[in-house]
C-alpha cells in the first residue's frame, strides 16, 4: 500500500493496482503475483483495510483518479 498522497508511487505495469480515498487521502494498492482472476481477494482484502481504518464506504477504483495518471490499456 502507497499513500500516493504523500509520496511518489510509480505503478508496476506487470502488477495490478488498485486506488482508494480515505482521510482525504489517495491510496494505491499494488498486488504482488496476483492474476486478474484473483483480484476479488483483493478488493476484498482492501475492503477489510477500509473497514480497520473507520472508512467502510471507501470507493475502490481500478484506476488512478488523478489527472493525468490514466495508464493506457
Amino acid at each position: 500500500m502507497f499513500c500516493v498522497s504523500n509520496e511518489n508511487f510509480a505503478p508496476n505495469s506487470n502488477e495490478i493496482q488498485l486506488y482508494g480515498y480515505a482521510n482525504d487521502k489517495l491510496y494505491a494498492f499494488e498486488t504482488i503475483n496476483i492474476t486478474p482472476d484473483d483480484a476479488l481477494d483483493v478488493v476484498a482484502a482492501i475492503q477489510w483495510y477500509a473497514n480497520y481504518v473507520h472508512y467502510p464506504d471507501m470507493e475502490i477504483l481500478p484506476e488512478d483518479p488523478r489527472e493525468g495518471h490514466h495508464m493506457a490499456m
